[in-house]
């Protein structure tokens, strides 16, 4: 993903809207560990700021997720949203700003971080997934089971304090 700067880079102040689309991105899939199901769209904004240029992202995708609770596969919208900067010097350790080169600014590493962030640590298939269940292994999605709740024989020796706050007032 390419985003061409010439003509921002004329005077100060300038500002350009872009749109920029890519099937995918180098090593994206391996970083993510999700198949894309679709292309990454990008838009934003680009301003010249003097000594660099500053450029606002916005952009989606869809991948494909493992639901976390019930293990079924399901497309997930990912968006993301980023302010960076971009100057024509290198940046040392300490810099919190991007390199460009050739009025053309690289956006490949900087999309590709944003949408590893942008994907849930847990993903689910959809907000109101039950999940399965831990005997049976039911999805309960799709249907209910007559399993029981294992109880915790450890805390049997608590169940006699239960009530004798209540005894006391």
């Amino acid at each position: 993903m390419e985003l061409g700067v010439h003509d921002v880079r004329k005077w100060v102040g300038r500002e350009e809207p872009f749109a920029v689309a890519a099937a995918s991105l180098p090593g994206l899939e391996d970083r993510l560990e999700l198949p894309l199901r679709g292309p990454i769209q990008t838009s934003g904004r680009v301003r010249n700021a003097g000594t660099s240029l500053l450029v606002e992202l916005e952009g989606s995708a869809l991948v494909q997720i493992v639901c976390a609770r019930c293990g079924s596969l399901a497309d997930l919208p990912v968006t993301f949203s980023d302010m960076a900067q971009f100057r024509e010097e290198q940046p040392g350790p300490e810099d919190d700003w991007f390199a460009y080169e050739n009025e053309i600014i690289r956006l490949d590493a900087w999309v590709s971080d944003e949408m590893v962030l942008a994907v849930p640590l847990a993903p689910l298939c959809r907000p109101d997934c039950r999940g399965l269940c831990p005997q049976c292994g039911a999805d309960w999605n799709e249907r209910t089971c007559e399993c029981q709740a294992p109880t915790d024989d450890r805390w049997g020796a608590l169940a006699g304090f239960r009530g004798r706050d209540d005894e006391r007032d």
